[in-house]
C-alpha cells in the first residue's frame, strides 16, 4: 500500500484490512515522503500487529511505491491498494477463493465509489474481458487496480509498474499482463470502496489523459486489424474525454491541441476526430442556446 499524505483517511482504511475475513496477509506499508502524520498513524498500527511492515523513501511517486511493496512481499498472491479506500470484509476470501477456482493469473471485480463521508454514491460493476483481454484493454482500463488480485511473480515477470508514467500506470500493468498472456478472471460483486475526492488522482483528469496518449502509443498492435481497431478506439475515448474536459472544464480547445502535439503522436484521423467532436458540442451548446 502506497501512501502520501494520507492521514485523514488512513485509520479507516487499515480498520478495513483487520477486519477481513481471512486472516492470513501481510500489508506492505510504503510511506512515500508523507509530510503530515501518515507515517505515525501507520506505526500505531503496526506496533500492534506484526503482519504491517512499514518502509519510509522520498516522494517518489505511486508507482515507485508500489514497485517498493511488491519487492519486500513475501506472497505470491498479492492484492493492489491506496491509503484513502475501503475494503470490504470478505474481499480478499472471496477473490482468493475465484483464483484458485479458475487457476487466474489476475482477478479483479466491482467497486464502490465513495464521497469524503464514506457514503456509496455508485457502484462500477466493470465488465468480464476474460474471453480476450487485450482487445477489452487496448480500448479501456477495464478494472480498478483496487480490486485487483494477482501474482507477483507475473507482475515482476513483465516489469512491474513503470515509474515513468505519471497517470494510467495500472492500465499499462494489465495490459502488460495480457500482452504475457495471463489469465484473467471476473468477479461482478463489489469488493472495496474506492473513494472520490479533491486531492485523487481520478480528479487529476487533464495530466492524467495526456499521459494515458503517450502511455497506449507502447502498447499499439502491429500485425493484427481488430487489435488495432480495439487500440484506436481506445485512444479516441481519451481524445474525447480531452475535448469534453476542455467545455466542461472552460479550458481552450487550442490549449489542448498545443498539449496533445507535445506527446508527438501523430496518428492521421485523430484530429478528424478531435475537430468533429468540437463541432458536435458546438452545435449542442448552440441549440441549447437557441432553445
Amino acid at each position: 500500500m502506497p501512501a502520501f499524505n494520507a492521514e485523514r483517511w488512513l485509520a479507516e482504511c487499515l480498520k478495513s484490512i483487520f477486519g477481513q475475513t481471512l486472516n492470513s496477509w501481510e500489508l506492505v506499508f510504503v510511506d512515500d515522503g508523507s509530510i503530515d502524520s501518515t507515517f505515525e498513524i501507520a506505526s500505531r498500527y503496526a506496533s500492534t500487529d506484526e503482519r504491517i511492515r512499514i518502509f519510509r523513501q522520498p516522494n517518489k511517486g505511486v508507482s515507485a511505491a508500489r514497485n517498493l511493496a511488491l519487492d519486500h512481499a513475501k506472497a505470491d498472491v498479492v492484492a493492489f491498494f491506496d491509503a484513502d479506500d475501503v475494503m470490504y470484509s470478505n474481499s480478499l476470501e472471496q477473490r482468493l477463493k475465484v483464483m484458485h477456482a479458475t487457476g487466474a493469473d489476475v482477478v479483479y471485480a466491482a467497486h464502490d465509489f465513495l464521497d469524503e463521508d464514506s457514503t456509496v454514491t455508485k457502484r462500477c460493476c466493470g465488465q468480464d474481458i476474460t474471453s480476450d483481454p487485450l482487445a477489452y484493454l487496448l480500448e479501456s482500463p477495464g478494472f480498478a487496480l483496487q480490486t485487483v488480485l494477482t501474482r507477483k511473480s507475473k507482475v515482476v515477470e513483465v516489469g512491474k509498474f513503470d515509474e515513468s508514467i505519471g497517470h494510467g500506470e495500472d492500465w499499462d500493468l494489465w495490459l502488460k499482463l495480457a500482452e504475457g498472456n495471463c489469465r484473467f478472471a471476473y468477479m461482478p460483486v463489489s469488493v472495496n470502496g474506492y473513494r472520490i475526492h479533491g486531492g485523487s488522482a481520478s480528479n487529476n483528469r487533464n495530466k492524467m489523459l495526456f499521459s494515458v496518449i503517450n502511455m497506449l502509443r507502447k502498447h499499439r498492435p502491429s500485425n493484427d486489424r481488430s487489435k488495432m481497431l480495439a487500440w484506436r478506439k481506445g485512444i479516441y475515448g481519451v481524445l474525447r474525454a480531452y475535448v469534453w474536459n476542455a467545455w466542461v472544464g472552460r479550458t481552450t480547445v487550442s490549449g489542448y491541441l498545443c498539449e496533445i502535439a507535445k506527446t508527438s503522436f501523430f496518428e492521421p484521423l485523430l484530429p478528424v476526430v478531435f475537430i468533429r467532436e468540437c463541432v458536435l458540442r458546438f452545435g449542442r451548446q448552440l441549440k441549447k442556446t437557441a432553445t
